[in-house]
């Protein structure tokens, strides 16, 4: 068997875990602009996005909305949004390369922890943030910031520290896909 031109780590089950985040927006209403969710971890005073392990038996993308729930208290669904990917079509046979989707509901990213981040909606017509849905250990607390186009002042880039990257690739693969929720329009 040939060796791959790509380099490969071989870890085995007990050796990683899985982990499965969103950013979760808010789409605009009459009444909000279009928001954001962070999680402020109250006892290390840190902002965070939601996310945690995948339970057995669960796929990333469940994993990502259950754990989205449990943090924040929001009912959401995986937002498809218009990005490149390496993932083919179901059924179709093609090269491995970066093609252009849209509607895409795949992780957009993925940080060195296995940790598959998705970009996520507040459920329509579910917009009432839930108590009660953190696990006994969890002490957040969830935190809608309004979003615009032009990211880089955003409160919620600033409250996002390490996480900032994330929340900016987000809020440009929405602008990119949903430009009708921003009420300014990119330069």
């Amino acid at each position: 068997m040939a060796a791959s031109k790509w380099p490969v780590t071989q870890l085995y089950s007990q050796e990683f875990v899985n982990c499965a985040g969103s950013v979760l927006f808010n789409p605009p209403t009459v009444r909000n602009p279009l928001q954001i969710c962070l999680l402020h971890h109250l006892r290390k005073d840190e902002w965070l996005l939601p996310k945690g392990r995948q339970d057995q038996g669960e796929s990333l993308s469940e994993a990502s909305l259950r754990e989205t729930y449990e943090e924040t208290g929001f009912v959401c669904t995986v937002l498809p949004i218009n990005m490149e990917t390496r993932s083919p079509s179901s059924g179709v046979d093609m090269k491995d390369r970066p093609h252009f989707v849209r509607g895409c509901t795949e992780p957009f990213t993925r940080d060195i922890k296995f940790i598959w981040w998705f970009i996520s909606r507040v459920a329509s017509g579910d917009a009432e943030k839930r108590s009660g849905t953190q696990m006994r250990s969890e002490n957040f607390e969830s935190v809608l910031y309004n979003v615009d186009v032009d990211v880089e002042d955003e409160e919620a880039l600033n409250a996002a520290g390490r996480s900032s990257d994330i929340v900016k690739m987000a809020i440009r693969l929405v602008y990119g896909t949903y430009p009708e929720w921003f009420s300014r329009k990119k330069d």
